[in-house]
């Protein structure tokens, strides 16, 4: 009698599957026993041997064959450019009896690959492996924020993205329509810092300068209690604009006029302030340079020498420079950022002057910052390399000059009283 139960296993069994595979098994189990060893059972080195033997060829020739499409193989699958610095680490893995019996795989492979022998690898096998060290972020061209096929794919995507929706909502500029990214987050690509190094620093450079700016085009102020407060925009049910003061809060509390460091950091993550402000100051100072006769006589100049220390520009870095919270590479930012401004300054387009005469105006007006500063300690040291310039200038030269021939003058004077006294 037919039992479904006791046969449901055989069934649906195909007899020419059954067959094959039953087949396939028997061969397998016999190719693969000990009397066939010395034909599937070869190290790769006997293996490369016996192809050598089929091709007519040396087996050193076989083995380096081998040997560079492995090393094509374990190629890192980054690209970066070639430049001195890397470090470049391959290894090969392999059992030792393999070498130990033949001198040829380690001749092939060099001195000069490390070789990684484990009796855990099998005889069979040649293993690669390649890795490079030292790479920067500006060695990797991909990425690059000048050109790279990542960056520029990316920064394509936003345009296409911003030109689409500017057509849906029928905004006149981009600017003001709302901005779709690939992020979750629509303005993470206004808040992410560059990928390079050199595109940090450019980040860098324009924001120290637009707070500058910023500062001296009274963007930035000081309120009665002491807290440093921004322009802040408002848009009315019309659709009019208007602009307030509102304070600058770091940790949900405002910042106060000594807290340099706090300052920064909260403007940093402010994206109305790089947005707008920044963009807004730089344009007006673009606008005030046109017009320039006299540096002293500008907005900016006069923004950034005031009195006041908490609204000076020298006093502040000194400041953040004494502040527990601050690091030396801010401060060079700081002092960078305003020798930019002076820079532009001196490179006023009504008055022709040469490389090196420009280079001394820009330090004239930098002394003009420095001069304007109440604090004592500490100026020196925070702005050593301009101390230094300063004295080599014409102006300070002959004025140090007068100084110590005056105080030699005095000398003799009192030496001559003295010796008249003594006669």
């Amino acid at each position: 009698m037919f039992s479904y139960k006791a046969n449901k296993d055989f069934i649906d069994v195909n007899i020419k599957e059954s067959f094959a595979g039953d087949l396939r098994q028997a061969c397998r189990k016999q190719l693969l026993s000990d009397d066939n060893k010395d034909v599937w059972d070869l190290s790769f080195y006997d293996a490369m041997k016996n192809e050598a033997v089929s091709k007519s060829q040396p087996v050193q020739e076989v083995l380096i064959d081998y040997k560079n499409k492995l090393l094509r193989k374990a190629l890192p699958s980054i690209m970066y450019t070639e430049r001195s610095g890397h470090q470049e680490l391959t290894l090969w893995g392999l059992n030792p009896t393999v070498t130990g019996e033949n001198g040829d795989v380690a001749q092939v492979l060099g001195i000069n690959f490390g070789r990684d022998a484990n009796r855990a690898y099998s005889t069979n096998e040649l293993q690669c492996y390649r890795s490079t060290y030292g790479l920067s972020i500006n060695d990797l061209p991909t990425l690059s924020e000048k050109g790279g096929d990542y960056f520029e794919a990316y920064k394509k995507s936003l345009d296409e993205m911003q030109e689409m929706l500017l057509k849906a909502s029928n905004e006149v500029h981009v600017e003001n329509a709302l901005v779709l990214t690939p992020h979750l987050n629509k303005t993470w690509h206004s808040k992410l810092p560059m990928v390079s190094e050199q595109a940090q620093k450019e980040e860098a450079a324009s924001f120290y300068e637009g707070f500058w700016l910023a500062l001296a085009y009274g963007k930035v102020k000081l309120n009665k209690e002491g807290n440093f407060q921004k322009e802040i925009e408002t848009t009315t049910s019309t659709g009019r604009k208007s602009h307030v003061l509102g304070d600058i809060v770091y940790d949900g509390e405002p910042v106060d006029k000594l807290d340099v460091v706090h300052l920064l950091d909260a403007l940093k993550h402010d994206l109305d302030f790089s947005g707008r402000i920044v963009p807004a100051a730089k344009e007006k100072f673009e606008a005030e340079l046109k017009k320039l006769v006299n540096y002293v006589d500008t907005t900016v100049f006069k923004g950034l020498t005031k009195k006041r220390r908490e609204l000076n520009a020298v006093d502040m870095v000194i400041g953040y420079n004494e502040d527990g919270g601050s690091d030396a590479k801010t401060t060079n930012e700081l002092i960078s950022a305003l020798e930019l401004i002076a820079a532009q300054m001196a490179a006023n387009k009504n008055i022709k002057r040469s490389g090196k005469k420009e280079q001394e105006a820009m330090y004239r007006i930098c002394k003009g910052f420095y001069d304007s500063a109440t604090r004592t300690q500490g100026k020196e040291e925070t702005f050593a390399a301009w101390v230094e310039y300063f004295s080599t200038m014409k102006g300070e030269k002959d004025t140090a000059a007068k100084k110590t021939a005056k105080s030699k003058t005095g000398t003799k004077k009192t030496t001559k009283s003295k010796a008249a006294k003594e006669e």
